[in-house]
């Protein structure tokens, strides 16, 4: 088990089937990277980088965009 965990990449959050948004998994990642270089410089950039990623796009989901287009109205 150690050994894994020096040597493993861990599994990416889609992969153990969580519903995370893309962007916050992405960064959740990076700060789970063996390699320090390819982590978040500091706080202050991961701080930062979780803003960005906590901004969804309001966008309303597939079954509702076709019900509103094919009714033209909520």
């Amino acid at each position: 088990m150690i050994a894994r965990q020096v040597t493993e990449a861990a599994p990416t959050l889609a992969s153990v089937g969580s519903a995370a948004p893309r962007k916050l998994a992405k960064l959740i990642e990076r700060c789970l990277a063996k390699n320090p270089n390819d982590r978040p410089a500091s706080a202050q950039l991961l701080s930062e980088q979780l803003l960005i990623a906590g901004e969804q796009r309001r966008e309303l989901p597939v079954p509702l965009r076709a019900f509103v287009k094919r009714n033209g109205r909520m």
